[in-house]
């Protein structure tokens, strides 16, 4: 999934794979990045025991969660953070350009299904497992691969402050309609305001 959702764009890195077991619950998730800014949702597909999971649930929140405070805290310790004068990462940063595929095996006895299409994963310590395992081996990772790490870190950084110069300019754009607008009415009202004195 991953190679073929991606075979149309530039990846940035090789194919991660994560793989780990706890409490009755095995993770196998693979990511790529790509030079994509897009912030596509159906870029992540979730199984649970081969059955897809199209409408989420708790391993995919712990998927997101371990991603989110995995590259925040790379980014912080390795000094990105305060030389981009930036708090954190953003989690809508983190997931542009990223195609993941997110596979786990739960035993029956624990397994629960939100819905009766089995379309979204119930089971609490899915996420717990899902945040931990790809939370250790992602940190493994990024800290093996400095230059990848710093690279991601740096799109995400790129992602932000596009995000944020977009949101700035839509509001100035507001402001100065809006500004027009009151000037234009301020104007007319004065052109009447003359006429009807002259009469």
């Amino acid at each position: 999934f991953v190679k073929y959702n991606t075979e149309n764009r530039k990846r940035l890195h090789d194919i991660i794979q994560i793989k780990g077991e706890a409490d009755g619950v095995a993770v196998d998730a693979a990511f790529v990045y790509t030079d994509d800014y897009a912030d596509d949702e159906s870029s992540l597909r979730s199984y649970v025991n081969n059955v897809r999971t199209k409408d989420g649930g708790t391993h995919e929140i712990g998927l997101r969660s371990a991603m989110t405070k995995t590259f925040n805290a790379y980014a912080e310790e390795s000094g990105l953070l305060a030389k981009a004068k930036i708090k954190s990462l953003d989690a809508k940063d983190i997931r542009e350009g990223v195609s993941i595929i997110l596979s786990v095996k739960i035993q029956e006895d624990i397994l629960q299904f939100e819905s009766q299409t089995k379309s979204k994963l119930g089971t609490p310590i899915a996420r717990t497992v899902c945040d931990n395992v790809i939370g250790d081996k992602l940190t493994y990772f990024l800290t093996e691969h400095k230059d990848i790490a710093v690279m991601l870190v740096n799109k995400f950084i790129k992602a932000q402050q596009v995000r944020v110069l977009q949101a700035d300019m839509k509001d100035y754009i507001a402001q100065l309609t809006t500004l027009m607008q009151e000037t234009e009415e301020a104007a007319m009202m004065a052109a009447f305001e003359t006429e009807v004195g002259g009469k």
